[in-house]
């Protein structure tokens, strides 16, 4: 059970399944379950909490996924018309589709919705299955329009399942977190809207996890109120969805490398409009720093062996759990048998974090 706005209920219970049974969603009052508001319900228990994403049989296609034969050859016969419109020499056959399809676009010449297509294409992204949407910018000084596209965590799912189809395993489980003093400790406000996102790849060792969280503060959700962006009015789900993109930028680093040229292309198009580079900074910033990009070797790590060190979220909650168990940092990072708790990869901080919650309150 999850307390939850009622716009925001509406969108997961459609988007999401239960991450323990994959039962659906159903969005209640929650008066009678105590609770001053809606809250999301598991049809199977109401104990269950966490949410993984409602994969179609096409999305899952797409993905690698081992579908019956004809089933798989019914979902090519269906999008070859779609596809055709991404072709590479035909790009613009696709913009008068989207333009019907995403109403912000009217006001856009075809040029630039043609560039979106091709941007499209070259990530390898379909905007008419939800994998990115447009968003346009108008330049005053030139009156011509950018249209930057948004990737969706239905989107960020694909890039790493077609870069990594050996380590694939599917998209993480998200969580509400309630714990006012894990939220104070990784964004400073105590009453942030934060969700967290846990999963694990294939090619990852036996029993190893990893956990990202995504939040917007009361301060975040005031500006983007006033700049009429989503987390203004769906704070929550926009916690949700940060979460989620953010373990696949740091699980899956390899897919960064298909977004660095549509990076560059859209920062030089976006010449002259800041909001349209900020949301390019804020969207495509995992090209120029994914984990395990440049960052220096774990000890006990193979010479050139990809190693991806534990994240920022991961060093807040350890300091934060051991400050809450009297665990000073020279014995912490004793107990964590590194100089430092910055020097953990992203698995032996997951572990760590999980021996400080079993360690006693001094």
């Amino acid at each position: 059970m999850i307390p939850v706005d009622y716009r925001e209920g509406q969108g997961l219970s459609e988007r999401c399944v239960c991450a323990e049974c994959h039962g659906l969603l159903s969005l209640a009052w929650g008066g009678k379950y105590g609770v001053e508001g809606y809250v999301l319900l598991c049809t199977q228990s109401q104990e269950h909490t966490g949410l993984v994403e409602k994969e179609s049989l096409t999305q899952a296609h797409r993905r690698g996924a081992a579908l019956p034969v004809a089933m798989a050859q019914e979902i090519d016969k269906r999008g070859w018309a779609r596809r055709g419109a991404l072709a590479v020499r035909e790009p613009y056959r696709l913009a008068p589709i989207l333009t019907a399809r995403f109403p912000q676009l009217e006001k856009v010449n075809q040029g630039a919705v043609t560039l979106f297509a091709v941007q499209c294409l070259g990530m390898g992204l379909d905007p008419l299955l939800g994998e990115v949407y447009p968003l346009p910018f108008r330049n005053s000084k030139t009156d011509q329009y950018v249209v930057v596209p948004l990737i969706s965590e239905q989107g960020y799912g694909s890039l790493a399942a077609r870069a990594c189809p050996e380590a694939w395993n599917g998209p993480p489980t998200a969580e509400r977190v309630t714990d006012p003093g894990l939220k104070e400790d990784l964004c400073g406000d105590p009453e942030a809207w934060m969700w967290s996102a846990t999963g694990r790849r294939k090619d990852w060792e036996p029993g190893r996890e990893f956990t990202t969280y995504g939040w917007v503060t009361h301060k975040q959700q005031e500006k983007a109120k006033a700049d009429g962006t989503p987390a203004g009015e769906l704070p929550g789900n926009q916690a949700r969805v940060r979460a989620v993109k953010r373990w696949y930028w740091e699980s899956y680093p390899e897919a960064s490398s298909q977004l660095r040229t549509s990076r560059q292309a859209l920062v030089e198009e976006a010449d002259g409009i800041p909001e349209a580079l900020e949301v390019i900074d804020a969207e495509y910033r995992v090209v120029e720093g994914a984990a395990g990009h440049g960052q220096p070797q774990a000890q006990g790590s193979a010479p050139g062996q990809q190693v991806h060190m534990a994240s920022e979220a991961q060093v807040r909650h350890i300091t934060s759990l051991a400050k809450e168990r009297g665990i000073g940092l020279e014995e912490l990072c004793q107990m964590a048998g590194r100089e430092q708790i910055g020097d953990l990869t992203m698995s032996g901080a997951s572990a760590f974090i999980d021996l400080l919650k079993a360690e006693p309150k001094r």
